[in-house]
């Protein structure tokens, strides 16, 4: 967990900072594991087949970091630069892929490392189905997973408080979860235009 305490703010004063590496592979850098990443997405497929658009909110902090870099790895990766004599063909093309479209390969990769890093230490994530259904217009939450070996269905009111609670341990069958979920009508994907502001 990121303590606000702990982050050093920007200053408007150009001044030596000392960056803690962090490097997940012991051959690679993050730069480098980043480089192939974007290498391998590029090749992979077109990204509007295996992606899709989503809006989070990013505190102001990590946005500002984050437009640094981008700036920076753009700034660095040019045709023909100065900052690129010296390296090779391969080198420089990988920081040109990198370069394209570098803020959604640094949030992909920087999700992907978080999951691979808590399945590691959590074990794997279970595939948990999830509905949004209204109860006198407010919207409800039923979830679906098997977690070692145990079936759950479970419903939360929309402030998180559990309503209901069936489990294969508790003597559930797996049909009866299943019909259960199976019965009610997801409600959480919009439908028509969107309001006028």
């Amino acid at each position: 967990m990121l303590n606000a305490n702990d982050v050093k703010k920007k200053s408007n004063t150009e001044e030596p900072q000392t960056i803690p590496q962090t490097v997940s592979n012991e051959k690679e850098t993050i730069k480098e594991e980043l480089k192939d990443y974007a290498d391998k997405r590029q090749n992979s497929s077109i990204i509007g087949d295996t992606h899709t658009r989503s809006t989070y909110l990013i505190s102001d902090d990590t946005l500002e970091k984050l437009e640094d870099l981008v700036a920076h790895i753009e700034a660095t990766n040019g045709l023909n630069s100065e900052l690129t004599k010296g390296m090779s063909k391969e080198e420089i093309n990988k920081g040109r892929v990198l370069s394209k479209g570098v803020k959604s390969k640094i949030v992909n990769y920087a999700i992907q490392s978080f999951l691979n890093n808590y399945e590691a230490q959590e074990g794997l994530i279970p595939n948990t189905k999830h509905k949004r259904f209204k109860v006198s217009n407010k919207n409800h939450n039923a979830y679906k997973f098997t977690q070692d070996g145990v079936t759950y269905g479970i419903t939360q009111d929309h402030r998180g408080k559990e309503l209901s609670f069936m489990s294969t341990a508790n003597g559930n069958t797996i049909e009866e979860i299943n019909e259960w979920f199976d019965s009610i009508e997801d409600q959480s994907k919009r439908e028509g235009r969107p309001r006028k502001k």
